[in-house]
């Protein structure tokens, strides 16, 4: 969720304090201004100080930090513009504080591995370095699922949250969302579309249960989870090779 030049764990530790002062009932401008005081990391603190000065002058929280790239990446953007829509801002940033938590573990793990492969050689690293630029559509299909299941159990109307979480897919996995988007207005299932699209049978799979038994927060996130661990696994699987 965040650019190299923010820690994993500050932004964590960022994104649940705000997420507790919003729940606390603190207004936006107030807890920038606290956030400010708290932040340890000067990244951080130089882009919370730019959010301030971007919401004080009117912009919402979402379009703020769309201006900061290097800090705040797609899928906290769309997390935090679909909980302004659906009223729901403190639960959204809950969920993306405690997605960027699982992440930093991961990420650890991650590093790891890269140390391990660069102590066998250069090959091995150029093995897992490849492997995780050829895993960027896994990743983002990890945060669409995660969004959209996040999303869901927050209450966002489900049209919404379609529209917001097709922002992190790229070519015919948006289309088909956007597809999807169009059948479940006309309330038709929106497997199919996803199916079409290119989307993975299991991914497939999780969707329909979700639809049929009025489960699709749960099983998007589980789905989630699913991708995730294909992402990890093909990163082992390029040390072992």
């Amino acid at each position: 969720m965040a650019k190299a030049q923010v820690e994993l764990a500050d932004l964590t530790a960022y994104l649940r304090e705000f997420s507790i002062l919003l729940g606390a009932g603190v207004q936006l401008g107030r807890i920038l201004t606290l956030l400010g005081e708290s932040t340890n990391d000067p990244t951080l603190k130089a882009a919370n100080e730019q959010l301030h000065s971007r919401v004080m002058a009117g912009s919402t929280l979402s379009e703020a930090m769309s201006q900061l790239p290097d800090v705040f990446d797609r899928f906290l953007i769309c997390l935090v513009r679909a909980g302004e829509v659906g009223g729901v801002l403190d639960l959204t940033v809950a969920e993306a504080a405690e997605f960027c938590r699982g992440r930093v573990e991961r990420q650890r793990n991650l590093r790891l591995q890269i140390a391990l492969a660069r102590a066998a050689g250069e090959d091995a690293q150029g093995r897992v370095e490849h492997t995780l630029e050829g895993l960027a559509d896994s990743t983002a299909l990890q945060y669409f699922c995660y969004m959209l299941g996040t999303m869901l159990s927050a209450e966002v109307p489900i049209l919404q949250a379609l529209d917001t979480a097709a922002e992190v897919l790229d070519g015919d996995r948006r289309q088909a969302v956007v597809k999807a988007r169009e059948e479940v207005a006309n309330r038709r299932t929106m497997t199919p579309a996803l199916a079409e699209g290119g989307f993975p049978s299991v991914v497939v799979t999780l969707v329909e249960i979700g639809e049929n038994e009025g489960s699709l927060d749960r099983t998007m996130i589980r789905a989630g989870d699913i991708v995730g661990a294909w992402v990890e696994g093909a990163a082992h699987r390029a040390l072992e090779a």
